[in-house]
C-alpha cells in the first residue's frame, strides 16, 4: 500500500504528517534567520525525547507514532536560539517524561508536553530563558524581545520586521508570516481546529482593547503579532488531547487563554504569558466540556 493510500485510510496519521511538515518548514525558516545552530538544538532535543518515549513504549508495548518527533519539535520552536544544548536536553526530557509519558503517552496527557518542558526551563533557568535573545539582524544578544516593547508608544518595530522574522524571539516565534500561511493551510486541511485558533486570536485583540481601559495603552494589533501568540494559536493550543471537544467550550478555551495571556503581559513580572495560559487552561479544559455536556439520567 502506497503512502497516499495509507494517509487516506488513517486520518490521524494524515494530520500528524501535515503537522510535522509544517513544523519542519518553520524550523527551516528559523534556521535561515538564526543560523544552523537551531538544527543542532532540534537534534539533541528530539533524540533525548525519543529515548524517553522509546523506553516508555517498550515497557508498555505500545506502538510508536509521529508524535515522538512532533512533541520535541514544538518544544524546540518555543526556545530561545541561544539556549545551551544541555539545557535543551534537560527541558526535553522533563517535558516528555513528566508531561507525556507519566500520564500514559499520546492521547492521555493533560498538559501539552512541550509547554511543560518550556515552563520548567522558564522557572528553573529564568536568565537563559528570559534575558538572552539573539537579534537576527545584528547578531547581538539582547535582554528583551518584541513583546517586551508592547508598553511603548509608538511601537519600536515595524510590521515587516515582525512578520518576516527580523526581531529577537523564540526559534519559531519570529517567523510569523510563515506561521500565518501554514495556519490557514492546516485549517483548510482540517489538521487543526479553526474554532480554537480564531477564538484565541480574536479574543487577544478584544481583551487587549478592554484591558487598555484599566492599564496601557497596549496596541491590540501588536499584541496579536508579538510573542508566541501566533505560534501557539497554530501548533500548541490546538492539541486535540488537551483541548475541549465541545464547540462552546472551545470558544471559552480560546477566550480564557487570551485573558490570562494579556493579564500576565500587563501586570506580571514575565513579559510573555502564553505558556502559563496554556498550562492553566489545559487544567480546566475538561471542566469546560462538562459545562456543555448534559448529564445522563440513571
Amino acid at each position: 500500500m502506497n503512502l497516499i493510500s495509507e494517509l487516506r485510510r488513517q486520518p490521524r496519521l494524515r494530520q500528524q504528517v501535515f503537522m510535522l511538515l509544517a513544523l519542519l518548514i518553520v524550523l527551516g525558516y528559523a534556521s535561515i534567520i538564526f543560523g544552523g545552530t537551531v538544527w543542532l538544538i532540534a537534534l539533541v532535543s528530539i533524540v533525548s525525547s525519543i529515548l524517553v518515549e522509546f523506553g516508555f513504549f517498550k515497557t508498555r508495548k505500545l506502538p510508536l507514532t509521529l508524535s515522538i518527533i512532533i512533541t520535541p519539535l514544538i518544544y524546540v520552536l518555543l526556545l530561545p536560539p541561544t539556549i545551551p544544548l544541555w539545557m535543551a536536553v534537560v527541558g526535553s526530557v522533563f517535558g516528555t517524561f513528566f508531561g507525556k509519558s507519566l500520564f500514559g503517552g499520546e492521547g492521555a496527557y493533560i498538559f501539552p508536553p512541550a509547554a511543560v518542558g518550556v515552563l520548567f526551563l522558564i522557572i528553573t533557568f529564568p536568565a537563559e530563558l528570559n534575558t538572552m535573545w539573539l537579534h537576527p539582524s545584528t547578531g547581538q544578544i539582547q535582554t528583551y524581545t518584541a513583546v517586551s516593547s508592547l508598553p511603548f508608544n509608538p511601537f519600536p518595530l515595524s510590521v515587516n520586521e515582525l512578520l518576516l522574522g527580523f526581531s529577537a524571539g523564540a526559534i519559531g516565534e519570529t517567523v510569523r508570516l510563515a506561521i500565518m500561511v501554514l495556519g490557514v493551510l492546516l485549517m483548510l486541511l482540517r489538521t487543526i481546529d479553526y474554532k480554537i485558533t480564531l477564538s484565541f486570536l480574536i479574543s487577544i485583540v478584544v481583551v487587549q482593547v478592554i484591558m487598555n481601559v484599566f492599564a496601557g495603552p497596549f496596541d491590540p494589533f501588536y499584541s496579536l503579532i508579538t510573542g508566541t501568540v501566533l505560534f501557539a494559536s497554530v501548533f500548541l493550543i490546538t492539541d486535540e488531547t488537551v483541548a475541549p471537544k465541545n464547540t462552546w467550550a472551545k470558544l471559552l478555551y480560546g477566550l480564557g487563554l487570551a485573558i490570562i495571556t494579556i493579564i500576565i503581559r500587563m501586570f506580571a513580572a514575565f513579559p510573555e504569558g502564553v505558556i502559563f495560559a496554556v498550562i492553566i487552561m489545559s487544567a480546566i479544559s475538561p471542566m469546560l466540556d462538562s459545562l456543555f455536556t448534559k448529564e445522563k439520567s440513571v
